[in-house]
């Protein structure tokens, strides 16, 4: 889970968030395409933003293997499981192959019905489940008005 909680916007607008659902993503997939995603893993790397620190790029570096349809603990409901600039690799494919894959995945992961984008005030706090969402910050401000956010994030599972 993650909360995010507004403290400082900039004043043009913009620094929105968009929320992708991947329960109603994986829902409207055709039937063949969930088979073959049924077995694959992605191999997942951390991001390489400038600003994280070197330190944690160490303690949180190494690759992580996930399954590309996730199965929810509580609710059992299958989501696809995928983060296009964390997964480096998928089992099977080689590394271009993975990224065209991907690409041609995410127009059907992020379609507006599955969609949801945040308009941020100050004050705003919202919690999202990480086990089924895809987010994206959107970075369409003058990015030295600055945009605040306090970000907790709560360990959970090993996904499944």
């Amino acid at each position: 889970m993650t909360a995010l909680y507004a403290i400082n916007l900039p004043s043009g607008g913009g620094g929105d968030t968009g929320f992708a659902n991947m329960h109603a993503a994986y829902d409207a997939l055709p039937a063949e395409l969930k088979a073959r995603l049924a077995p694959l893993k992605s191999h997942n790397k951390i991001e390489s933003h400038a600003h994280l620190a070197a330190s944690d790029k160490a303690r949180f570096g190494s690759i992580q293997t996930h399954p590309i349809v996730r199965t929810h603990p509580v609710t059992g409901r299958k989501a696809v499981y995928i983060h296009p600039g964390k997964a480096v690799k998928i089992d099977g494919m080689t590394e271009p192959e993975t990224r065209a894959f991907i690409d041609s995945l995410l127009p059907h992961l992020i379609k507006p019905e599955f969609c949801y984008r945040h308009k941020w005030k100050p004050g705003d706090l919202v919690l999202w489940d990480n086990r089924s969402l895809l987010h994206l910050a959107y970075r369409d401000y003058y990015l030295r008005q600055g945009r605040v956010m306090h970000r907790v994030l709560l360990q959970g599972e090993v996904p499944a």
